[in-house]
């Protein structure tokens, strides 16, 4: 399975705070596993979230109008 990382290890990784990534674990958008009160994730599940996210930003992209 790998390595595993905790909220505080890939918080700078992705450039967002804790709470944030809380906030997208609650949400659904982060996958993770969880043991007891603590997540843990994996390269695996970061590589998801980018890639998740990434398919997000370009939908919001193409659907914005120009002024």
């Amino acid at each position: 399975m790998g390595e595993l990382m905790t909220i505080t290890d890939i918080a700078p990784r992705l450039k967002h705070s804790e709470t944030t990534i809380r906030r997208l674990i609650h949400a659904g958008a982060m996958p993770c596993r969880k043991s007891g009160r603590r997540y843990f994730f994996t390269e695996q599940d970061i590589t998801e979230y980018l890639e998740k996210s990434k398919i997000n930003r370009q939908e919001v992209f193409n659907n914005e109008t120009t002024c």
